[in-house]
């Protein structure tokens, strides 16, 4: 849905704004969801407000300066974004519980970067494949409250997820748990843009999950939308051990791929 965002009713706003680590601007509202703009683009109660995630972020794709607006029942505010820029401000709900919200722009880039020799080599050719940080946010995602309750997310009918939950249930209070369970609690199909995303990342020859050589964006949003959360991602595969854990699986992964493939 396309909106003109600049009447007057949103413009007055510019001038209340205030600056600064100690004052940051602050958004009133008595309900759970926000309105917001991207320029243009209008997002009706778009934004689920989540006090645990600190800084809770929405990250943005743009060519230059850029409007950002969140609109509440009560009370709004606008900030003119530019790419590289990070903009803080706090929302006050029911006049008790703050939440902090970070909008975090970043130039508009290709999902993909296809050199000429990767087209030869590739082009007309179809993988299958189990990717290292692929599963490793699959069994992120089988530990959170959704997933154990989702049948619809995660397959709990194997012996490969029993072993999975015996190995690494005792880690389902680390802080990823948690804020990948609350993207996805309020809406489901979310999990499937974070689970694409994942596979733009990949583990370095230091043991370190990085940026994909090939893939920004694997999802179909304009943003990496796992990328907030490679550090917290890293922290938990470092403390469960998971790279040892995948190859010793290694050739369940292979038998699931040769599987797959003979169909």
């Amino acid at each position: 849905m396309r909106m003109k965002i600049f009447t007057s009713t949103i413009l007055f706003l510019v001038g209340n704004i205030l600056y600064g680590q100690n004052n940051l601007p602050v958004l009133k509202t008595n309900k759970q969801k926000l309105s917001y703009y991207i320029g243009n683009e209008f997002y009706k109660e778009g934004w689920n407000i989540s006090p645990e995630l600190n800084p809770d972020i929405l990250n943005i794709t743009i060519k230059g300066k850029t409007p950002v607006a969140f609109v509440s029942e009560c009370d709004s505010i606008l900030f003119i974004v530019k790419p590289g820029e990070t903009i803080d401000f706090v929302v006050l709900q029911n006049g008790t519980i703050k939440a902090n919200i970070q909008i975090k722009a970043e130039r508009d880039i290709k999902k993909a970067k296809f050199t000429k020799e990767y087209k030869k080599t590739n082009n007309g050719r179809t993988f299958v494949e189990i990717p290292e940080v692929y599963e490793l946010f699959q069994i992120i995602l089988a530990l959170t409250p959704t997933g154990k309750n989702g049948y619809s997310i995660v397959q709990k009918e194997t012996e490969y997820y029993k072993t999975v939950i015996n190995q690494f249930d005792k880690y389902k209070d680390e802080k990823i748990i948690s804020i990948i369970d609350s993207l996805i609690a309020s809406k489901l199909i979310f999990h499937c843009e974070l689970k694409l995303d994942a596979y733009s990342f990949e583990y370095n020859n230091k043991s370190k999950i990085v940026q994909s050589k090939i893939y920004n964006i694997t999802s179909r949003e304009n943003t990496n939308t796992l990328k907030p959360f490679i550090h917290l991602i890293q922290d938990f595969a470092d403390k469960t051990n998971f790279r040892k854990f995948y190859n010793e699986n290694k050739l369940l992964y292979r038998n699931q791929i040769n599987f797959y493939g003979s169909w």
